[in-house]
């Protein structure tokens, strides 16, 4: 597999919940890859695990489970489907 840029992907946020979310990228994450959803200037970087990816046409879903502890809430960040993702994340902190 080639090596790919530390430099986050932008992505769209599909489906959320308290444990793990659904993004939309454009190159291929293997699974139990460790990544960092970054939310913006005004929510939290998120560690997370791609626990599975599906392939379509135009893009891959990811499902990322959520890592150390971190638990989604709507007062924690409320998302408009816009994120980005990191490749690589090594346990940072959330929030």
């Amino acid at each position: 597999m080639p090596k790919h840029s530390d430099a986050p992907e932008k992505a769209v946020l599909e489906e959320l919940s308290a444990l793990e979310a659904a993004v939309a990228v454009e190159r291929s994450y293997p699974p139990q890859s460790r990544v960092l959803i970054e939310t913006g200037a005004n929510g939290p970087a998120i560690p997370g695990e791609v626990s599975t990816v599906e392939e379509r046409e135009t893009d891959r879903l990811l499902r990322v489970v959520f890592r150390d502890g971190y638990r989604w809430t709507s007062e924690d960040w409320t998302p408009d489907h816009a994120i980005k993702v990191a490749e690589g994340s090594s346990g940072a902190a959330a929030g």
